[in-house]
């Protein structure tokens, strides 16, 4: 992680920053957050990484007989979180070039969908939705009252100048969106990500967190607070290095 980073979190321990936190994040962090996301704070809720808040908001959204559907290739983990919740995974294939195939998630939605849980930009394909893709699932959600839930710890790693999120583009009071900072400030071993959502599920996510968790530590938090308002020129050479490569790879293609 960036020296500021490092810095910040040896400091929180310093400083006896070692105790129990509020349920949904430390205010400072969920603010810088919402900075960051376009959102209020009230829609924040703090979690030890996007693949715990994914699990969180299915297991509160989906159960038992319900279908999710996830575009096919997905990340590795998403089958055991839909797995985790009792709920069945429904696999649709993408297109050749790996784009998301919006109507061929609209042919699959039976009675017992209740959530499509997609990945923009995606791992691994490396594609991402577009804003039009965004207007069809949000008909899609409103239609069938579904859902949707996307991934979006590749958002700084979108080279094409384009920066399109869920909460702003998605379902209004269906969409939530988790993040992380693993991936965008090489924090993978901090555990620290987030889900973004309407805020009757934020008070359910708190609910949730008090029997799984209890908070993530105060110094991590801080520590992430400092990584938020980082310009983006401090961690540029980091991004661009995966940029160099992504063309590197697609030259070769």
């Amino acid at each position: 992680p960036h020296p500021a980073i490092m810095a910040a979190t040896k400091a929180g321990l310093d400083a006896g920053r070692t105790h129990y936190t509020p349920l949904h994040g430390e205010p400072a962090l969920r603010a810088a957050i919402a900075r960051t996301e376009g959102c209020e704070p009230g829609n924040v809720m703090v979690m030890p990484g996007a693949q715990h808040a994914g699990l969180a908001v299915l297991t509160l959204v989906v159960g038992e007989g319900d279908e999710v559907i996830l575009s096919d290739p997905f990340y590795a983990t998403y089958p055991g979180v839909v797995a985790a919740t009792g709920a069945t995974a429904v696999l649709v294939p993408a297109h050749p070039d790996l784009s998301t195939d919006i109507e061929a998630i609209a042919a699959a939605i039976t009675p017992r969908t209740r959530c499509l849980f997609l990945n923009s930009p995606a791992n691994p394909g490396g594609t991402a939705l577009s804003v039009a893709d965004y207007a069809r699932l949000t008909e899609l959600c409103e239609q069938h009252d579904l859902w949707l839930v996307v991934d979006e710890v590749y958002s700084h790693f979108r080279f094409d100048g384009q920066d399109v999120r869920a909460w702003q583009h998605g379902p209004r009071g269906r969409t939530v969106s988790v993040n992380s900072l693993s991936k965008s400030h090489a924090m993978t071993g901090y555990r620290l990500g987030w889900a973004i959502a309407p805020e009757r599920l934020i008070a359910s996510l708190g609910d949730w967190c008090a029997a799984a968790l209890f908070g993530v530590s105060q110094f991590i938090q801080d520590a992430a607070v400092v990584a938020l308002s980082l310009p983006d020129s401090e961690l540029a050479a980091y991004r661009l290095a995966f940029r160099d490569r992504a063309q590197h790879v697609v030259s070769r293609a």
